[in-house]
């Protein structure tokens, strides 16, 4: 029982030195599996096949150190994409304001056109209204009363606010009382105005 003895404390103590290697090599304070390939190296039946299993582990190193990089491009990559796509939908929100304002813009021009023909429209009546006052201002009262018959009391009386004093008072005296007394009372809220 002796030999078995001494065979589990060998055991025991090859097991605490594998499991002393392998903590101080996790730690990085030896490098256990460079040390080993070092001496494997260093056997002539080995060199070429340890040569090329160096040239293995830097292809794996290499290719590590690529993928890192690519993954690394990629992160970047989908970094961009997220800013571009964040500034496409800013863009995309400036675009439909602009084109509400435009709209807006749009409509208004239109309002403002419409006002403008309309106000346009209101000074050519007017200008002609006034042209027709000079008109009927160089014409004789007895020439006016038979065409002030023909037309409204209010445009006849607007037509007199606007002509000589004198000239509506020979029209009126021209026409009969009851269509003067008239005209007269709305000239007077004319001209009150």
């Amino acid at each position: 029982m002796n030999v078995g003895k001494w065979s589990w404390i060998i055991l025991i103590l090859i097991a605490a030195l594998v499991a002393s290697v392998a903590m101080l090599d996790a730690m990085g304070v030896i490098d256990f599996g460079g040390w080993v390939m070092a001496l494997l190296e260093r056997h002539p039946a080995i060199e070429a096949h340890a040569a090329i299993y160096r040239m293995g582990l830097d292809v794996d190193r290499a290719l590590e150190e690529g993928y890192q990089q690519l993954a690394q491009r990629e992160a970047e990559l989908e970094a961009e994409r997220a800013l571009l796509e964040e500034e496409k939908r800013a863009l995309a929100q400036e675009w439909a304001a602009l084109e509400r304002e435009r709209t807006l813009l749009d409509q208004r021009a239109r309002q403002l056109q419409a006002l403008q023909e309309s106000l346009d429209a209101r000074a050519q009546r007017l200008n002609d209204f006034e042209r027709l006052q000079a008109l009927y201002n160089r014409m004789r009262p007895d020439e006016l009363v038979p065409i002030f018959e023909e037309l409204e009391d209010g445009t006849v009386a607007r037509l007199l606010a606007g002509m000589d004093d004198r000239k509506v008072a020979q029209v009126l005296a021209a026409m009969e009382p009851q269509r003067a007394a008239a005209l007269s009372r709305l000239i007077g809220g004319v001209s009150s105005k």
